[in-house]
């Protein structure tokens, strides 16, 4: 009688001896990596291109969706998710556009009023859209999509309270964004008193960490004060997000200073028409990071 001891099987033999070749060194500043001769064997991540892996993604999962009877949301947004994070870090706004454009083209169908997943989906690559279009100056075309990705995520977060919160909150902030360039006030004021306490709230759940969201509602709200002439309380959205922000300053990202460099710049003509004297404590860690130049890119 055989009894199993659960011990993993012995590995495959081996078929043909390792063909000597020459070793190699690949030179990193930290983890050098030894190719070829007796070095073992390791599997190392390329450097692809992140717009071509959006795209080829996305041919990928629409092919699949031809080939089955029922495409498959999941992937679809998925998908969405990835060029998404790629155009940002690539600041390619009107490819990122286009891609989130094929996303929600092939969501559509899915967005059924019985498909709650499907009508997610949709929205997620609709929120894409709207957010791309801020950056690329186009503020009215990024209205509808994005009021439409917040009627659907209230309407959900209703059935599921708490999900969903980082998803309302950022298509929210460039739908807000959008509304004080073209000129809707109000609707943005209202859209940031919304807003702020649920990205606080998110805050907190944090351990304080990824307030980027918060930032950017203080600055719309402090554009807004602006706009009915309440300089003080643009002064103190602008102050806020400063302090909140110094901590973490000298981590903050290079594409990041472009926002940092736009609150410092409404926060010194705010400051400029109260005749008010700029704290240098709230100034130190910012000057403290530009003196340092350029991040170096992480390993």
């Amino acid at each position: 009688m055989t009894v199993s001891l659960g011990m993993p099987e012995m590995p495959a033999p081996v078929i043909s001896p390792r063909r000597p070749t020459r070793k190699l060194i690949l030179k990193h500043h930290s983890k050098p990596v030894e190719v070829g001769g007796d070095a073992p064997v390791s599997v190392h991540m390329a450097r692809w291109p992140a717009a071509d892996a959006a795209r080829e993604s996305m041919r990928l999962i629409e092919a699949t969706s031809v080939r089955q009877s029922r495409p498959l949301p999941q992937r679809l947004a998925a998908a969405t998710l990835l060029l998404a994070k790629a155009m940002t870090r690539l600041n390619q706004w009107a490819e990122g556009e286009r891609l989130a454009e094929d996303a929600a083209r092939l969501l559509e169908p899915f967005a059924t009023a019985d498909s709650v997943e499907g009508q997610v989906a949709h929205a997620a690559a609709l929120s894409y859209v709207s957010m791309w279009r801020v950056p690329l100056a186009r503020y009215a075309d990024a209205v509808a999509p994005g009021e439409h990705v917040l009627a659907v995520l209230r309407h959900v977060r209703q059935s599921y309270p708490g999900t969903y919160t980082s998803e309302f909150i950022d298509t929210g902030v460039s739908l807000a964004l959008a509304f004080t360039e073209i000129g809707r006030i109000h609707e943005a004021a209202r859209l940031c008193e919304e807003l702020v306490p649920m990205a606080r709230a998110e805050l907190g759940q944090r351990g304080g960490r990824d307030g980027l969201g918060l930032v950017r509602l203080l600055m719309v709200q402090a554009r807004c004060a602006t706009a009915r002439r309440d300089d003080e309380s643009a002064c103190a959205r602008l102050e806020e997000a400063l302090r909140f922000l110094a901590p973490h300053f000298e981590k903050t990202p290079d594409p990041l200073m472009l926002l940092v460099g736009q609150i410092f710049k409404d926060f010194f003509e705010v400051s400029a028409r109260l005749e008010r004297p700029t704290d240098p404590l709230l100034l130190a860690p910012y000057l403290a990071r530009l003196q340092q130049g350029p991040t170096p890119p992480s390993s």
